[in-house]
């Protein structure tokens, strides 16, 4: 396997088009060839080899995460937006939850809403039985957290101990954007195009794949200075091009 390998350095990087964000670091695009050797005579000699298969690839750091190039490094084509704004959970809506164990403490207790981070000031909040026929009482069976929306069962109230309920509320939702995890999905493929430009010469190099698509993994670091990820896209023979199947690597004169 003959491999080479074109560490470009930072850069920018587009997906179907979309500028997703400045790549640092080491960004190395990755071309590695399997070479079949025709031999003959004796002692065999290679007289002729031959490329029987290419890989194509490009390794990066994102240096800027968002929401949208997280999708699509995570093989996504796209994240929900939220805008904020006031909701409600009416009581026509049967809402259920079924109250749980905190790992926290032996308490138990339900969330309301979308999600933690995701919505926030919860007011208005009822809580029935499923038959809807009894009321609980805030303080006596039941306290809320108008912040989080978690609704934590009063031991000793009327509520039984992992009771599934029926609740109404109200809530304001957070702005921004949404990754989902953990549902089937297909890993989407992309025109992958990156461009460094030489800070000497202000020539750029470009890598381009057509069809590009990430391995699904996708790790995200905190640390005390900037969130960086590493993100690799390997390319997909694009059966309509015949020069260039998997994608091309161009340097400006």
């Amino acid at each position: 396997m003959a491999t080479d390998h074109i560490t470009l350095g930072s850069g920018d990087l587009y997906l179907n088009g979309v500028h997703v964000g400045y790549l640092s670091g080491e960004v190395t695009a990755i071309v590695e060839n399997a070479v079949k050797k025709f031999q003959s005579g004796v002692p065999k000699r290679t007289i002729v080899q031959v490329i029987e298969g290419t890989s194509m690839s490009l390794k990066a750091g994102l240096a800027e995460i968002s929401a949208s190039n997280m999708a699509m490094a995570m093989g996504q084509q796209a994240s929900v937006a939220w805008t904020a704004g006031a909701a409600t959970v009416v009581d026509g809506d049967n809402e259920e939850h079924t109250f749980r164990a905190d790992p926290t403490n032996d308490l138990e207790f339900i969330q309301l809403g979308p999600g933690p981070g995701i919505a926030t000031t919860f007011s208005s909040v009822v809580v029935k039985d499923l038959t809807e026929v009894t009321t609980y009482t805030v303080t006596t069976d039941y306290l809320v957290n108008a912040t989080t929306g978690k609704v934590t069962r009063v031991d000793g109230g009327t509520i039984t101990t992992l009771e599934t309920v029926r609740v109404s509320y109200a809530y304001v939702k957070v702005a921004g954007d949404q990754v989902n995890v953990g549902f089937e999905q297909e890993i989407n493929d992309c025109l992958l195009q990156f461009i460094h430009t030489n800070p000497r010469t202000l020539k750029e190099t470009s890598v381009v794949i057509w069809k590009a698509q990430t391995d699904g993994q996708f790790n995200l670091p905190f640390g005390d200075d900037f969130v960086k990820t590493d993100v690799t896209w390997e390319a997909l023979e694009d059966t309509a091009r015949t020069a260039n199947s998997l994608g091309y690597i161009f340097i400006q004169s």
